[in-house]
């Protein structure tokens, strides 16, 4: 009985965070205007509502960019990582597939630590932003609301400074010298005193959507209809 209880209270928190995160989406594409198609991807264009939605900072450059934000912007991917039918359950709603902070300009360079690339390779590292070769399903970009250009200062020489340590496998204890890779995104906005997880034991992605602090400026999901493979949402002045 115990044992059922845990479950269902497990499955009631999974479904509550992943409801939460998907208003915030759904509101988001809701106000997209289709503009076009191109290799079989559909583009919406989100206009600025909101007075905290930044748009003098960075979104893309173009239509089709691949490179997405600028400094501080945070890449949440629901990516299964086990392939497995309960994890992807768990991947879907709580987005824990991966996830990285943007530490460039133009986008071009992320940083992140994996846990599956090796002891030696399972480190905060700085790497080319590939995140929409590898990332095929979903990925949501977020950014938090008053980041100023001495934030972006602060925000690099964090990052900075944490590049080597390794990568932390006991999700339930925040290490001070190890980070999984939400993780890292959480702990960065909180040494500017930003909240953009809840405060939760364990950081989830969406957590970190659905937060107050955070709002979204690109979404990308696959469709798999026979005339559109994706869906863009990318948050636009006009």
């Amino acid at each position: 009985i115990i044992f059922l209880i845990l479950i269902t209270l497990s499955i009631s928190v999974i479904e509550v965070r992943g409801f939460k995160a998907n208003k915030k989406i759904n509101e988001f594409i809701n106000r997209g205007e289709y503009v076009t198609t191109i290799n079989k991807v559909a583009y919406y264009k989100v206009l600025k509502k909101y007075d905290y939605e930044n748009l003098s900072d960075r979104v893309i450059d173009r239509i089709d960019d691949i490179y997405v934000g600028t400094i501080g912007d945070i890449y949440i991917s629901n990516k299964d990582p086990l392939d497995f039918f309960v994890t992807k359950y768990i991947s879907n709603n709580l987005r824990i597939g991966h996830s990285a902070v943007v530490n460039s300009i133009d986008a071009q360079t992320t940083i992140e630590v994996t846990g599956n690339e090796g002891k030696k390779n399972n480190i905060v590292k700085e790497y080319e932003n590939t995140w929409f070769q590898k990332y095929n399903s979903e990925i949501t970009v977020l950014r938090v609301k008053g980041i100023t250009e001495e934030n972006k200062k602060q925000i690099i020489n964090w990052l900075n400074n944490k590049i080597g340590l390794k990568y932390n496998y006991f999700f339930f204890r925040h290490a001070k010298q190890k980070y999984y890779c939400l993780d890292i995104c959480s702990r960065l906005y909180e040494s500017l005193g930003i909240d953009i997880d809840g405060k939760k034991i364990i950081t989830y992605g969406s957590s970190m959507i659905s937060d107050k602090d955070t709002y979204i400026i690109y979404y990308k999901k696959r469709v798999n209809s026979n005339d559109i493979n994706y869906k863009v949402y990318f948050l636009s002045e006009e």
